[in-house]
């Protein structure tokens, strides 16, 4: 019987297209939940590093250097499976269906972003340029400011966002640029989207 149950999860994975920078297959979904137990004992944003870019003019990588991450299928599987391994919690196939489903048609990006004001996101506006396509993210969303440094009256805010694309708008074969423009200057992350597991 719980061969039976096996085969049928893994038609059901194998069946359900999922668009992704890599194609998924069932070694994939094992590689990426072992990756994901592996990393546990590593800080949560280590296991980010690996599809983590800097802002493109960054000249010194220090805490407050902006930078975006890429939430493959593949990150987002080993990210399931490393917290359900430390809720000592088991990792399902079922699980990982779940976590596909949930993502499908949906390429998302993240991006730590720093400003002088609390409100230094207001009139953001975040797109990808994919050669001369622009594609503008349909869902954005942003974690509350938090105050990281204070001298006088100089503030130095952060905030986390995360940017949602339609993946049939992107040729994924081909690498993208996430710009971000607000008041000022607009940012520029660079993926090149076939390196990316």
């Amino acid at each position: 019987m719980r061969i039976l149950k096996i085969t049928v999860i893994m038609l059901l994975l194998l069946t359900k297209s999922v668009m992704a920078v890599s194609p998924i297959t069932m070694s994939i979904v094992h590689e990426a939940q072992e990756y994901g137990i592996n990393q546990a004992k590593n800080d949560s944003r280590n296991i980010l590093d690996a599809w983590t870019v800097y802002e493109e003019k960054v000249v010194k990588l220090n805490p407050t250097a902006e930078k975006a991450c890429i939430y493959t299928p593949y990150l987002l599987l080993a990210l399931d499976a490393r917290e359900k391994f430390l809720k000592g919690e088991k990792v399902r196939l079922l699980d990982s269906r779940a976590v596909l489903n949930n993502y499908a048609g949906t390429l998302v990006f993240s991006a730590v972003l720093f400003g002088n004001t609390p409100d230094f996101t207001d009139g953001l506006m975040v797109v990808l340029r994919q050669n001369k396509k622009i594609i503008k993210a349909y869902q954005v969303i942003y974690s509350k400011e938090q105050l990281i440094k204070q001298s006088g009256k100089n503030r130095l805010y952060t905030k986390n966002c995360y940017f949602y694309f339609k993946e049939r708008d992107i040729a994924l074969a081909r690498p993208v640029t996430l710009t971000i423009y607000g008041k000022h200057k607009p940012r520029n992350f660079y993926f090149n989207l076939p390196k990316f597991k």
